[in-house]
């Protein structure tokens, strides 16, 4: 085993952490009349029970998250294992093009969700704290539903679809 400890190297680091799966995650709202989303890997659920909490890490780098986050309601959809191009998609520098041919939906409260996601949450922000280039967001969940189809995976820095074992 060799360990890197001194002078960490960010891109081997960034291939370290790339080991790790994840799923993948739109968070999205409606604000002022318009569609907004960012997609993330660096979300993670059952942070607690008791508030019912999510988080997930925002670059601090985003130009989405400001408008995301004054948003009273927050719609996070997983996305399915279809959904590789959507992604994609959505995480494309052209803003104009993110929900081009996309049939989205929305909660009463504007929280935006993608068609045919593997799972899917409302939530509203519970509390935000720095984390170097990221910002760390516990999400508290007021609903959730889960869809028909299992979630996509990023891990290797691609896409991949769980095997199903019997």
């Amino acid at each position: 085993m060799n360990m890197h400890t001194s002078m960490l190297d960010t891109m081997a680091l960034r291939t370290a952490f790339s080991h790790f799966p994840s799923g993948v995650v739109a968070i999205g709202a409606r604000h002022n009349d318009e569609n907004h989303a960012l997609v993330a890997a660096a979300f993670n659920v059952g942070i607690s029970l008791e508030p019912a909490l999510v988080s997930v890490a925002i670059q601090n780098s985003s130009s989405t998250w400001p408008i995301l986050k004054n948003a009273p309601e927050l719609g996070i959809s997983v996305f399915a294992e279809h959904q590789k191009t959507l992604c994609y998609q959505i995480s494309g520098k052209d803003k104009s093009k993110r929900f081009d041919n996309v049939e989205l939906s929305y909660s009463v409260n504007n929280a935006m969700y993608l068609p045919e996601a593997s799972l899917y949450f409302t939530c509203e922000i519970y509390a935000e704290y720095p984390a170097g280039d990221h910002t760390m967001v516990l999400l508290k969940v007021k609903s959730f539903s889960t869809g028909s189809h299992e979630p996509i995976v990023f891990h290797k820095s691609s896409f991949t679809v769980l095997e199903k074992t019997q």
